[in-house]
């Protein structure tokens, strides 16, 4: 158990997360602490705990047996594959929260953990051993603690009644009443599923405002965090972006790139319709499932983003398998897709028969009835830290630019260091995302090797970051101004931060990259001069050697 514990502080390092002076700079949270012991768990460990909460004379033993090892599996992976923050500022921050929620179920508290996520998608789910993962992305869009206490209320209010677990019994009681099932059963099994996930959500807000109003929070702030939720699918991004001027292109270049732009997107055949059918039809392509039986995924997520855990190499099953995904490829190759694009579309309805959850004006009516029935009055309630609260807003919009680095996505990680900046001018941190992005930009564009699964795309070409995406396609492919403008600005920001190692590095890589080699030799030779046992010294000596080989 110790080599394991040593071999996990070495991969995940360590998560720490003290005040900082953020008109400075930021340093991201990494690991302190003891890391906790049910992240250790293996993986069997785990596997046979899950197995028992699924024990149910619905559920039969092959079944109970892949749903436990796919959740086992799940949560093994995330536990060990760096998106799980613990024992952080944040992470203990919302954990304070929980303990003033079950602070009178003290029996409940000890069965539920609560885990600050990095995954992309703004959600909080819910796993049947009582586990929750709380995504940074969500908090970053809450305006009030009480709104982080409502969707903690929600999430326990899934797991104290059982969600989960009726779920599965639901689906496996819908999958054992034909024994010929037909695609069209299929389908029609699968969208009773979701339709049943819906009713578990309006219970699961209703348990929750209840548990929420009795310890004295504001409702209002409930009923504000389904306008949030509504917002979520739309845009977050409400500050518009001058790529242009940050890039100090000037007013005569714009002109022409929008020119050229304007021309090859009017020399180019658009095939719209289409495009909106394939659009659709991918949607529902992603909603995979094996059999209807199988398919419920072993969490309950807050605003309907959740991916099913399930993984076919996890389990060992002889069963033959029928996926919605084929049942789609049927329909597909068999329909003329032309001829329903207006019914997909434009039927609201239709779209909402294909979520688990149900539309959040309807959770937010719902709430608003239960509201006026509700005899319970809103105390004054003692926060557990507005300041806190405030200060980690602040720190996620940094932890928020650093995953979306890791992640490659240097378009998002560039319009959000820009966004930012203009908060924090002087903060190191941030002008080291802008010129590490603007570099990986120009690499990928000089290689050829630039991909659209690692671009960013928007669902919306009206949203504030749609149009910035727009101006970022129309620089990125004219000739080399990314690459003049984007040295142009590391130049800068290496004269605003000349002890910066991370700056020096990339400014010197950049000449190499525009093929400058000697003033890029020159500015790595003096790196290693200044920084002789630096962060990069072994990099840069190694960039050197193949230069002069």
């Amino acid at each position: 158990m110790k080599q394991i514990f040593l071999l996990l502080i070495g991969f995940f390092g360590y998560f720490h997360c003290h005040s900082q002076d953020l008109s400075q700079n930021y340093t991201p949270i990494f690991l302190k602490s003891e890391i906790p012991s049910g992240v250790l768990e293996t993986y069997n460990k785990r596997k046979a705990d899950i197995n028992k909460l699924y024990v149910s004379d619905k559920i039969e033993k092959e079944d109970r047996d892949f749903l436990s090892s796919s959740a086992a599996y799940y949560l093994q992976r995330s536990f060990q594959g760096g998106q799980i923050y613990y024992n952080d500022t944040i992470s203990n921050y919302v954990n304070k929260l929980a303990d003033k929620i079950l602070e009178k179920e003290p029996i409940l508290r000890k069965e539920i953990n609560i885990y600050l996520t990095k995954f992309d998608i703004p959600n909080a789910t819910t796993f049947v051993d009582g586990t929750i993962f709380f995504n940074i992305t969500l908090f970053d869009w809450l305006t009030s603690e009480d709104q982080i206490v409502f969707i903690l209320c929600h999430e326990i209010s899934h797991y104290k009644l059982k969600h989960s677990l009726k779920q599965i019994e639901y689906n496996l009681s819908l999958s054992k009443k034909k024994k010929n099932i037909t695609e069209e059963d299929e389908l029609e099994q699968y969208l009773k599923s979701l339709s049943f996930s819906r009713t578990q959500e309006l219970e699961a807000d209703k348990a929750g405002l209840e548990m929420y109003q009795k310890l004295g929070y504001d409702p209002q702030e409930a009923l504000k965090t389904m306008d949030i939720l509504e917002k979520i699918n739309i845009d977050k991004n409400e500050k518009e972006v001058n790529l242009y001027s940050f890039l100090k292109i000037d007013s005569l270049n714009k002109r022409k790139m929008e020119k050229d732009s304007l021309f090859l997107i009017n020399s180019t055949k658009i095939d719209t319709n289409k495009m909106a059918v394939e659009a659709i039809m991918d949607t529902l392509k992603a909603i995979s499932m094996d059999t209807i039986s199988k398919s419920t995924p072993v969490q309950i997520t807050l605003n309907g983003n959740e991916k099913t855990p399930n993984d076919s190499t996890t389990t060992k099953t002889t069963k033959k398998k029928r996926s919605y995904y084929n049942w789609i490829n049927t329909i597909t190759t068999k329909t003329d897709t032309s001829k329903i694009d207006v019914t997909v579309t434009e039927r609201k309805e239709e779209q909402e028969d294909l979520s688990t959850h149900p539309d959040t004006k309807e959770r937010k009516d719902s709430l608003e009835r239960f509201l006026l029935l509700d005899s319970i009055k809103h105390q004054n309630k003692q926060s557990v830290s507005l300041q806190s609260f405030n200060y980690l807003k602040e720190v996620i919009r940094f932890e928020l630019i650093n995953n979306y680095q890791k992640r490659l996505k240097y378009r998002t990680t560039l319009y959000e260091g820009i966004v930012l900046k203009e908060d924090y001018p002087k903060n190191l941190f941030i002008e080291e995302m802008l010129v590490k992005s603007l570099y990986w930009l120009n690499y990928y564009k000089n290689n050829k090797s630039i991909s659209y699964n690692n671009f960013e795309v928007s669902n919306d070409d009206s949203t504030v970051f749609s149009r910035y995406l727009i101006d970022f396609q129309d620089i990125y492919n004219y000739d080399y101004t990314l690459s003049r403008q984007g040295l142009q600005y590391i130049e800068e920001a290496n004269n605003r931060f000349p002890n910066s190692e991370n700056i020096n590095l990339y400014l010197g890589k950049m000449y190499l990259l525009n093929d400058d080699k000697e003033k890029g030799k020159a500015i790595l030779n003096n790196y290693l001069k200044n920084h002789p046992n630096g962060q990069f010294t072994i990099h840069v000596e190694s960039i050197l050697k193949n230069l002069n080989p």
